[in-house]
């Protein structure tokens, strides 16, 4: 391997590393004591705030500013794509070339959403009051990464870079605000066993998958 997947498969182990040591003080939460009755089943409750209770019309924020949410929505697809594709390029496994350009468009996309959620950032005072330096820069280091992604699958001899900037990111990670990654499933699933077990997730007449 060369120097460039050394970097990353190092990031990647002090990634997991951390992410294991975070995970080991967070699972434990869920025995926190609740002193109320139980009047509903939180593992019903869990499921519903993984699945209903993360729809679009459940949501304030996308009701409110549903741009924004499908802004948001492409943008974190894009993640996960250009991820897909770390891992295919890494192992040199190649697909058809038409998959090359269907996510060469798609990252152009979302790339493209990352710059306007900077600019929206940027732009209102009201975001401007409650962010920080690490808002600007989480934002800066996924889309430079998309966009990374992007250039590495029209000039392969973009792979080293792209090695290396996954590498970064995987280190930043644990670090910066983009450590919600590693909290969402945890946090989703400890409030759905709070609601469960109070019988609020999901509503009696409605199945734990509904809105």
């Amino acid at each position: 391997m060369t120097i460039p997947h050394w970097f990353l498969v190092a990031g990647l182990a002090i990634f997991t590393i951390l992410t294991a040591g975070m995970l080991r003080k967070a699972v434990p939460a869920w025995r926190s004591y609740d002193p109320s009755r139980p009047k509903g089943k939180p593992v019903s409750g869990a499921i519903y705030s993984l699945t209903g209770a993360m729809l679009p019309w459940k949501k304030e924020s996308a009701r409110l500013y549903p741009a924004s949410y499908i802004i948001g929505v492409l943008y974190h697809t894009g993640t996960f794509i250009a991820f897909a594709w770390v891992a295919l390029l890494a192992f040199n496994i190649g697909l058809p070339e038409v998959l090359d350009s269907v996510s060469v468009l798609f990252l152009a996309v979302t790339a493209g959403c990352g710059v306007a959620l900077l600019a929206k950032r940027i732009a209102s005072s009201d975001l401007r009051y409650f962010s920080s330096p690490d808002d600007y820069f989480s934002n800066l280091l996924v889309t430079g990464w998309q966009g990374v992604t992007l250039l590495t699958l029209l000039n392969r001899d973009m792979l080293s870079a792209l090695l290396v900037c996954t590498g970064v990111l995987l280190l930043y990670i644990p670090f910066g605000k983009l450590r919600h990654a590693i909290y969402l499933i945890p946090a989703r699933v400890y409030l759905g066993l709070f609601y469960g077990r109070r019988g609020v997730w999901p509503a009696k007449d409605r199945q734990s998958w509904q809105a």
